[in-house]
């Protein structure tokens, strides 16, 4: 209703909700990250990177720079988060910049909601595995709201990207860099303990090879923070679980699961990047009842030495390596160990 006004440009995250046919505004040309058209505006180019790291003297910091700020897709172009780019470039420091503009509180009040399925699917795309999804780019704010496109509204706000177009409407998706996957670490932490204390503590008993400590805290985790109704006789609820643990371990450590080893496939790998650091293997087992746990537990740890899972870190130069047969019956674990 402004005659003055003959072309104007609205930004946000999700296409604009149009009221009706008779709406004031309407006539609006809509481009998306989904779009070719204008697509190298959306971030900084990686030659626009290039230079500005060369004019502030930091060029040699541009493998670290692409792996926290790049990875974003929009339409055929990828793109550098640029916000990020320039904050770091004033501060020097490798840190999520962006991630921590907002509260964050819409995706962490998704994340809280989020069912089973959905978590294995962010497991999956933690730890770089191929995540197929429907996205039409018709999505409206209105809707994500009603939790009816939690994926859309991750891509369409710069958690997630494109990784390729495999169909009309399918993708792969992904996280686009360590910026982000970080926020999703920290994100499942807040989520399933509320503190990141305990957490610290089991991790760091692990790499301690304080197996009994790691088990008492893990045992006070499930007791503590895991709801009973998430607990089932699935082994892939508690390897998921365990998995999840082990995001904030990247960047010191190799985290692989399901991977081949020996004479089948190992549930979690944990190679150092420094050679001289231990590794693990962990095997989960779900027990039938309280009093097989401990039973339970030893067949996970015999299986790590029957089928020779610890062959593929001797391989890449692993010296020192535990074994860890874990078994899970609700919401109790009785955890084996031996080192190899």
């Amino acid at each position: 209703d402004n005659n003055i006004l003959q072309v104007g440009v609205i930004t946000g995250i999700v296409r604009v909700i149009k009221a009706g046919i008779f709406s004031d505004l309407n006539n609006l040309s809509e481009h998306s990250i989904l779009n070719k058209e204008y697509d190298e505006y959306f971030g900084f180019l990686e030659e626009e990177v290039k230079n500005a790291l060369k004019y502030y003297e930091v060029d040699s910091k541009l493998n670290e720079v692409h792996s926290w700020y790049n990875g974003y897709r929009f339409g055929d172009t990828k793109v550098y988060n640029p916000w990020s780019i320039l904050k770091f470039l004033s501060e020097k420091e490798f840190k999520g910049y962006w991630i921590d503009t907002s509260e964050n509180y819409l995706i962490k009040a998704i994340l809280k909601g989020a069912n089973k399925k959905t978590f294995e699917k962010l497991n999956n795309l933690l730890f770089g595995k191929e995540v197929k999804e429907e996205i039409t780019g018709k999505s409206t704010l209105q809707e994500i709201l009603e939790a009816h496109d939690l994926w859309e509204l991750l891509l369409f706000s710069g958690y997630l990207t494109i990784d390729k177009k495999i169909d009309k409407n399918m993708y792969i998706i992904k996280i686009p860099n360590k910026e982000v996957k970080e926020f999703f670490g920290d994100s499942f932490i807040e989520i399933s303990f509320g503190t990141n204390l305990t957490f610290k503590n089991l991790i760091e008993n692990l790499l301690d090879n304080e197996i009994e400590e790691f088990e008492e805290n893990l045992q006070e985790i499930l007791l503590k923070y895991m709801s009973f109704y998430d607990v089932s006789s699935i082994e892939k609820v508690y390897h998921s679980f365990i998995l999840g643990l082990m995001i904030h371990l990247e960047g010191k450590y190799y985290i692989k699961s399901n991977g081949e080893g020996g004479l089948g496939r190992y549930d979690i790998a944990i190679e150092p990047l420094n050679k001289n650091l231990r590794g693990f293997i962990l095997e989960f087992k779900v027990a039938d009842s309280e009093e097989n746990l401990e039973k339970k537990a030893g067949e996970a740890l015999e299986q790590i030495k029957d089928k020779k899972y610890y062959i593929s870190l001797e391989e890449r130069g692993i010296k020192d390596i535990t074994f860890v047969g874990m078994a899970f019956y609700k919401k109790l674990v009785n955890i084996k160990s031996l080192e190899y």
